[in-house]
């Protein structure tokens, strides 16, 4: 899991000076040794997802070569009295074309355009979401762009603009990705929803964490990996003195007892797992799973013997 802090800052160099020795059409032609990563400006979260992309772009390279209506996006700087050339769009492409070649794949020179003079960090970094052509950033990857946004002294209404967004989503983004890091890894790791991380910040504040942890782990017991709004339903244990009129209570005891039921008493897939669904607002592939767990958590009265 990446997550980088980038805090670096360019100066504008020449742009032919800084493409002397590569070929150019309507684009540059620039060879991969030539071309250096901005450590921590990519705000892409190298996850499984990830992966997988490059691994997809990997295997149309080593068939295609590179697209060369796929350019990457490059920025010449001037460093030490030397121009030098960055990616600034294209990173995940750029991996790709990595792998491919050390995959054995015959691939050249990599098609590329770059910003003209007078483009600032914050147009860069504005740019990875308004000018990205390839797979759509993540909300928590917008949300750290607009965090950087924030670091450059933009407040949330010139981020709302630049970026395209309205200022309430700008400022959720912001809550999010300034919530405590194990919320966020729960995030970059597919297992919580932005949407959902936001919500759950907002109304339970500093036990947000707790919350989400106990969600997950209610999904996970019904064969989940991701945690949805109702699995952040309390859990109404028996040691609490709650009526049991609750609407809760109901439910809890009204699903234990229909599963308990649909265990012992019908076979897979007769249409009761339906009902039952359709009466506690569970789905139907989860009651199933609760029907072959062996170690069934039913009220202390055991399973109902009525349908």
């Amino acid at each position: 899991m990446e997550n980088t802090e980038f805090n670096t800052l360019l100066t504008q160099g020449g742009i032919k000076a800084g493409m002397t020795g590569c070929k150019s059409a309507d684009l540059w032609k620039v060879p991969r040794d030539r071309i250096k990563v901005l450590e921590g400006f990519n705000v892409r979260i190298k996850n499984n997802d990830y992966y997988a992309q490059v691994r997809l772009y990997a295997d149309s390279m080593k068939a295609d070569g590179f697209f060369v209506d796929k350019p990457l996006t490059g920025y010449v700087a001037k460093e030490n009295g030397e121009n030098v050339i960055y990616v600034t769009d294209g990173h995940t492409r750029l991996d790709a074309y990595d792998l491919a070649k050390i995959e054995g794949a015959d691939l050249h020179d990599i098609p590329m355009v770059t910003k003209p003079s007078g483009t600032s960090m914050e147009d860069l970094t504005v740019a990875l979401v308004v000018s990205n052509n390839g797979r759509n950033l993540t909300p928590y990857e917008v949300a750290l762009v607009c965090k950087r946004l924030i670091n450059y002294g933009m407040d949330e209404v010139e981020i709302a603009t630049r970026v395209g967004l309205s200022k309430a989503y700008v400022s959720n983004l912001l809550l999010l990705v300034s919530a405590p890091r194990e919320i966020c890894n729960l995030v970059q790791e597919g297992k919580v929803s932005a949407s959902l991380a936001v919500a759950t910040l907002k109304t339970h504040e500093t036990k947000a964490l707790a919350v989400l942890k106990d969600g997950l782990a209610n999904a996970e017991s019904v064969g989940k990996t991701k945690v949805t709004e109702k699995h952040l339903k309390p859990k109404i244990s028996k040691a609490e003195n709650t009526p049991a009129t609750t609407p809760e209570k109901k439910t809890d005891l009204l699903l234990s007892r229909g599963v308990a039921w649909i265990k012992e008493n019908l076979p897979a897939g007769g249409g009761a797992e339906m009902l039952l669904a359709f009466l506690t607002g569970f789905e139907v592939d989860e009651i199933n799973v609760m029907v072959k767990q062996i170690d069934l958590e039913i009220d202390s009265n055991g399973p109902s013997k009525e349908a």
